[in-house]
């Protein structure tokens, strides 16, 4: 990305499990806390004691990250509890929808990192109502003055399509059988190299090798003749260019050849 993202931006960061989304927004924070940004983590699957023991497994210093924890307790499960009137979507939305806007309203967080986004399609009834709500909460965080970085867990019963039309730019990280790569498929008001950069995920860093394009390393070389280092190949005129095959002659070929180990010799 050329200039980095741009603040007041939502960015959408997909991939399957285990290829670095919830590092990368940790790094997203932290980075902007050690600025001096009001940086804000909603987990709405891990809780934030797990999250802070990955960051602390990683380097990370997240004692000056806010947390608004959203995922499930233990005693979800063991209360078993039951809506007999209304749906679970219908209860819970309301809860969460008040703790979202309260914290936001009290932290003022410049950068916002929502993991998981499509955690929120299990509190709509429907698909409309899942779309009309995340665009609804982004464009609350932005005008809050933050820079939103969220997640998505795509499959194929449940693919992440309208968070790719919403968000402001994609990128996608992958793990293939070789290495992992990121992407970066969109981004608006910042241009941007596209293909798959080659990226590194160790146990305190990410690091990203930028794919080289020709184009951009290009140089001017002056035509000139190189010395083979061969002194009678340098004195003699013995070869003769016709279409791709060079001609040497025989008595040349002899002579040349303690220099010259990969070239056989045959009579026509």
């Amino acid at each position: 990305m050329n200039g980095g993202l741009v603040q007041g931006g939502t960015y959408l960061v997909r991939g399957g499990p285990g290829t670095g989304k919830t590092t990368l927004g940790l790094h997203f924070l932290t980075t902007g806390a050690a600025n001096g940004q009001q940086s804000l983590f909603i987990s709405l699957a891990e809780t934030e004691a797990r999250i802070r023991r990955i960051g602390q497994a990683l380097g990370l210093d997240l004692s000056k990250v806010d947390f608004l924890d959203l995922s499930q307790g233990p005693q979800f499960f063991a209360e078993v509890q039951s809506y007999d009137i209304f749906s679970p979507a219908e209860v819970e939305r309301q809860p969460t929808t008040e703790r979202i806007v309260r914290t936001v309203e009290q932290i003022r967080p410049k950068r916002v990192f929502v993991d998981p986004m499509t955690q929120l399609r299990y509190l709509a009834t429907h698909a409309f109502q899942y779309r009309q709500q995340v665009l609804s909460f982004l464009r609350f965080l932005v005008e809050h003055g933050a820079t939103v970085m969220f997640t998505s867990e795509a499959s194929m019963e449940a693919p992440d399509a309208d968070l790719q039309f919403i968000s402001d730019g994609i990128i996608e990280l992958g793990l293939d059988d070789c290495s992992r790569y990121v992407s970066v498929t969109k981004m608006r008001w910042s241009a941007f190299s596209p293909g798959r950069h080659a990226m590194n995920l160790t146990d305190r860093k990410m690091v990203v090798f930028p794919r080289l394009v020709p184009q951009e390393h290009g140089r001017t070389f002056v035509h000139e003749p190189i010395s083979s280092g061969v002194h009678r190949l340098i004195s003699s005129s013995m070869v003769v260019w016709k279409g791709a095959r060079s001609l040497l002659s025989q008595d040349h070929l002899v002579s040349a050849r303690p220099h010259l180990g990969c070239f056989s010799c045959k009579r026509p």
